[in-house]
């Protein structure tokens, strides 16, 4: 079972201050997958669509990301490095008007644990 956090924190579409990175995270309450968001990732014009939970550990939360339903589509960055069936967990803040989504450092973490 995985939890979801007070959904209303996410709900809404968010853009990046950098104008350089084009980029976009709309969320909505997932209709099909219970206690989870539906993730419009949009980069450069092109959106794709995920699936986002929000997850408490401790002090910290996480997100988890995934695809519901996978379409072979490839010009998304983000919405390709889930074309096996896996979830991705980045470490998220949530002050006032802004999130700030870490994303995990792959080589640390690879050199660290393995």
């Amino acid at each position: 079972m995985i939890p979801s956090l007070n959904p209303l924190y996410l709900l809404g579409t968010w853009a990046s201050t950098e104008e350089k990175m084009n980029e976009s995270w709309a969320f909505e309450k997932d209709k099909v997958v219970k206690n989870s968001y539906k993730l419009i990732h949009t980069k450069n014009g092109e959106k794709r669509e995920l699936n986002a939970v929000l997850v408490k550990i401790g002090n910290d939360i996480f997100i988890d990301i995934f695809i519901n339903q996978l379409k072979l589509e490839f010009d998304n960055y983000l919405y390709r490095s889930h074309f096996f069936p896996v979830h991705t967990f980045s470490k998220i803040k949530i002050e006032k008007d802004e999130i700030i989504i870490q994303m995990f450092d792959y080589e640390w973490m690879t050199y660290s644990f393995f």
